[in-house]
């Protein structure tokens, strides 16, 4: 390499090769930096939103009816692991530390013993069961148990907790500081009438 470039025939086009590649890696690096942070900007807000939802006591439906399980924690042992069994993907033993996670449930818990509260026979209505499984636990589980779901960074084998919040931060520090250095880059190209 050092002697094509000290051989003035050989080193421009070696020069415009090296500075091709940079370019074409400073766009990837710029495209992906922009869709990470758009990205965390709707988590963030998702995340928001969903620590506002736990922190608020859920109310049982039908102005106080019994529910089936006791607990959020007893009906997914109970009805949720068994109905997701064969999505599994991704999953958490440490499901209460993830808030999305913790919502989701929520929603599914609740909407579950609305949809298979008995009826006036004893029975629950199977269309609302029908309609449940086909809208809403459909739905979640999908998105719970994907491989970019709330659980992407959890292991099988380790207790894991969250990513701390101000990750967020980091990253979009990390993100301005990339954008800087791309951007005194091209400045400095067109300071020195580069391509």
């Amino acid at each position: 390499m050092d002697t094509m470039l000290r051989d003035p025939l050989t080193a421009q086009p070696a020069v415009e090769a090296l500075r091709d590649e940079f370019d074409a890696l400073s766009t990837q690096v710029t495209a992906a930096t922009a869709t990470a942070a758009h990205r965390l900007t709707g988590l963030a807000d998702r995340l928001a939103i969903l620590e506002q939802l736990a922190m608020t006591p859920a109310a049982q439906p039908g102005g106080g009816t019994p529910y089936q399980y006791a607990s959020l924690g007893e009906w997914v042992d109970e009805v949720f692991t068994r109905l997701a069994a064969r999505h599994r993907v991704r999953w958490c033993s440490n499901w209460e530390a993830h808030l999305e996670a913790r919502a989701r449930l929520e929603a599914l818990w609740h909407t579950w013993e609305a949809a298979n509260a008995p009826q006036p026979g004893g029975q629950p209505a199977w269309s609302a069961v029908d309609e449940w499984l086909r809208i809403v636990f459909d739905h979640h589980a999908a998105v719970l148990l994907d491989i970019d779901g709330p659980f992407a960074a959890c292991s099988p084998f380790d207790r894991c907790s969250p990513p701390p919040r101000l990750a967020q931060r980091v990253l979009a520090k990390a993100r301005q500081t990339a954008v800087a250095r791309l951007d005194a880059y091209h400045a400095r190209r067109h300071a020195s009438g580069g391509r």
